[in-house]
């Protein structure tokens, strides 16, 4: 991301939205700590978005409130586990595997590709059997 872009973003979030905010934050302080233990929500980000082009949206419920949502996957759940979502994409950020694209959609970095398909080829082998295939909203139709 170019230091413009950086800079749109995070003059453009200041005062509003908290979670873009955070995100702003994250934008502005970190570039890349890629060899980092990754936790358990930022590994499923990962995962589905590998699936889903790259893409992450930060999207709002009928309250207003932020949650993360790749293709047709939807962390809406309650607070906390919204809250845990949103802060797997702060710290994918800060570790360089994802970056801010367009208002509220995040794409993976290279080092975000690498990671998320590393995940996959993990889990198919945990697995036994294991195949998945996601048809919708541009997934890929393999694993």
């Amino acid at each position: 991301m170019t230091y413009l872009l950086k800079q749109k973003l995070i003059i453009k979030n200041k005062g509003r939205d908290p979670m873009l905010s955070e995100i702003s934050y994250a934008i502005e302080k970190f570039n890349s700590l890629p060899g980092y233990e990754l936790s358990f929500f930022e590994k499923e980000i990962l995962g589905y978005a590998y699936f889903a082009d790259g893409e992450i949206h930060i999207v709002n419920n009928k309250l207003g409130q932020p949650y993360i949502r790749i293709s047709s996957v939807h962390y809406n759940f309650n607070t906390k586990i919204k809250a845990s979502y949103r802060n797997g994409l702060v710290n994918l950020i800060k570790k360089g595997f994802a970056e801010n694209w367009n208002e509220n959609i995040f794409i993976l970095t290279n080092s975000g590709w690498k990671r998320s398909e590393k995940i996959v080829n993990e889990t198919k082998k945990i697995m036994s059997g294991y195949y998945c295939e996601l048809d919708c909203d541009g997934m890929r139709n393999h694993l």
